[in-house]
């Protein structure tokens, strides 16, 4: 991404006009590629070979037909918004989103790509998926929850400080945004557990009826308001809770009981952080020009109750893996320290 940037803006300077873009995309894969190889050179192979050709051609049908689908009706949900609200509205929904994204993409994927790596060691060695699945989705929920509906509560000043007053009526959509990342992070690495469990094309059929149901709703919610859209959103990603639930389930060979144990310690946790800065947010009457001051201090109080929380009563109490996981990154360095 910074590689991306930093090529862009140097084609940019130089005089290439919209072609920087392009460049900069070149520019930034090669680098990638050149970072892949050297990270791990023992996977890069320049001998074409055929080995085992009709399995990668079915894995490479079905996840381009599933990322195609899904980017497809996303680009007509767009062109259903700029259609029946104008292209105003659509400018307004896409700010709201692209903040959304790039907490989604920035975090959320990035810890993905590091969990599904860890699931795919484990299979080859033959070790079961459903405790690492339970203890991932575990990580994903205390750290996203908060994250995300945090964002949801304070998007009004959020949005105020970052963009200015002018951009302040994408709040409410931003706020319902958030919602959908909570039900998307409930069904976390769903697409990455078809992958593992070699059922690319039943996820692919799963994809398309998901999309078609989405972009009708969208599209029916598009003669209201960008809010409705938003939260037509919110009813798509409940539609793919339901719809990848039962085979979360299989794959992970886990119990709905042990699921919904982890919302509930998840939960817990994020009240407690979240609590702080719905209480300063109602006294202000939800304003976005609520001051900064009792807006910081919220979050600091809302970060050390979260940490409460998972120390108290859903580490200690409940054996939050949260609490294995931040003991054993403090244990090296505990060492030094004491060493």
């Amino acid at each position: 991404m910074l590689s991306d940037t930093i090529a862009t803006v140097a084609f940019a300077v130089a005089g290439q006009s919209y072609m920087s873009f392009a460049y900069g995309q070149i520019i930034a894969a090669l680098i990638s590629t050149a970072m892949a190889i050297g990270l791990a050179p023992h996977h890069a192979r320049v001998k074409v070979g055929f080995d085992n050709w009709r399995d990668v051609h079915r894995f490479s049908i079905n996840v381009l037909a599933t990322l195609g689908i899904s980017r497809v009706f996303s680009r007509l949900q767009d062109m259903a918004l700029g259609r029946l609200l104008g292209l105003a509205a659509l400018g307004l929904y896409s700010r709201s989103g692209n903040i959304f994204s790039m907490l989604w993409d920035s975090v959320f994927l990035v810890i993905c790509r590091i969990m599904f790596v860890d699931f795919a060691a484990g299979i080859r060695a033959g070790l079961p998926i459903g405790p690492r699945y339970q203890n991932a989705l575990a990580l994903f929920t205390a750290l996203m929850w908060p994250t995300f509906l945090g964002l949801g509560v304070l998007s009004g000043p959020f949005v105020l400080l970052i963009y200015g007053a002018k951009w302040v009526s994408i709040a409410m959509c931003l706020s319902i945004l958030c919602v959908v990342g909570v039900f998307n992070t409930a069904i976390a690495m769903a697409w990455d557990l078809f992958i593992i469990a070699d059922e690319t094309g039943r996820q692919a059929r799963f994809e398309f009826v998901r999309s078609i149901v989405g972009f009708v709703v969208f599209s029916a919610a598009c003669f209201i308001s960008i809010e409705a859209a938003a939260m037509a959103k919110v009813i798509d990603a409940i539609f793919a809770c339901v719809l990848y639930m039962p085979h979360i389930r299989r794959i992970t060979d886990s119990q709905y009981r042990d699921m919904f144990a982890i919302y509930l310690r998840s939960g817990i946790a994020t009240s407690a952080a979240i609590a702080p800065a719905i209480i300063v947010m109602a006294w202000h009457g939800w304003a976005a020009t609520t001051p900064l001051v009792p807006i910081v201090l919220a979050v600091g109080i809302g970060i050390a109750l979260w940490g409460i929380a998972l120390w108290g009563i859903a580490l200690r109490l409940l054996k939050h893996p949260l609490f294995f996981e931040i003991k054993s990154a403090l244990k090296p360095l505990l060492a030094r320290v004491t060493g």
